[in-house]
């Protein structure tokens, strides 16, 4: 955490951390899409305060969520299957990842705060292309 708000994967983290079903099936790019869409809104903008995103090309790019897919790919925390676009994730590792980003801080974002903010990227997940 940088500033009281997640950094890097931590956010990743935390939303999967929470999510219901094992399995999604997304692109990089959409999670990317839905957390740029999500950082224009103002109620979203603290949680994600540390993530810059450049809007110049045709999708939005964002180095820390790329890095922090990687990073959690390479760590088990979550796999990829490119042919089904299919993302797999390890949830009780993923759980206890969060506990221990939530305890080495202090808890300075709250646990609703991140459930208000998964609810939210699911929604723009299910609805954001459209």
């Amino acid at each position: 955490m940088l500033n009281g708000a997640p950094v890097g994967d931590e956010i990743l983290v935390m939303v999967f951390a929470h999510w219901l079903e094992p399995k999604l099936h997304v692109t990089e790019a959409r999670i990317v899409r839905a957390f740029y869409a999500l950082s224009k809104r103002k109620e979203h903008q603290d949680i994600l305060r540390n993530y810059s995103f450049d809007d110049d090309g045709m999708e939005p790019q964002c180095e820390a969520l790329s890095s922090g897919l990687s990073a959690m790919g390479h760590s088990g925390l979550l796999s990829w299957d490119m042919d089904f676009r299919e993302l797999t994730l390890d949830q009780a590792s993923l759980r206890k990842r969060s506990a221990m980003i939530f305890g080495m801080t202090g808890e300075p974002i709250s646990t609703l705060q991140v459930l208000s903010f998964t609810a939210a990227f699911r929604l723009e997940l299910a609805t954001g292309d459209r």
